[in-house]
């Protein structure tokens, strides 16, 4: 086999591996865990250990670029469950960078999470939800599903419930609230 070739099949093999999740398979457990601490809005920032977050600050809270406190933060991984919504209705969002929505935007967010999380709890099982969850950049969130579809079900509704309630209750008093790539 030439270089080139091991070089391929090395490089298929890491793709295989980062759009299924070795740890679904054959640790639900510590899986299901991780997935939980990912899947909540995180309030206290004394809970926050290294710079991979996404802060969702309101403007009204807003002091500087970032680190503000009365904003709320999310892992990298809980906030890709969310993307999809906020890219569909922000074309140029990127977790990147800092941007802000406006209330029209976010209340445009809440409509289609709320959307997706009715089809999440009447769905049976996960190729109902292909059509969120196929999108090539989301398609490693669908591996979760496929391995622990009731749990996924149960916790990601709750967290879509979380956040919604967080955002309208924000858009009652800002017009604004930024989104912070840490």
């Amino acid at each position: 086999m030439s270089r080139y070739e091991n070089y391929k099949k090395d490089m298929n093999e890491q793709i295989r591996e980062y759009n299924t999740p070795v740890d679904a398979k054959h640790d639900s457990a510590q899986y299901a865990s991780d997935l939980k601490n990912d899947l909540r809005i995180i309030r206290d920032m004394s809970e926050l250990y290294h710079t991979c977050y996404i802060e969702l600050c309101p403007e009204s809270t807003r002091m500087r670029v970032c680190w503000n406190k009365g904003a709320v933060y999310f892992t990298i991984e809980g906030f890709e469950y969310l993307e999809p919504f906020i890219s569909e209705v922000y074309e140029y969002y990127s977790p990147y960078s800092f941007q802000h929505l406006s209330r029209e935007e976010w209340r445009a967010v809440i409509k289609k999470m709320r959307a997706f999380s009715g089809r999440l709890k009447e769905a049976s099982d996960a190729d109902d939800l292909k059509d969120y969850l196929g999108v090539p950049r989301y398609k490693r969130l669908y591996s979760p599903f496929t391995y622990m579809f009731d749990y996924m079900r149960t916790h990601l509704s709750a967290y879509f419930d979380e956040v919604i309630a967080y955002l309208e209750a924000e858009l009652e008093e800002n017009e604004r609230i930024y989104i912070l790539g840490l």
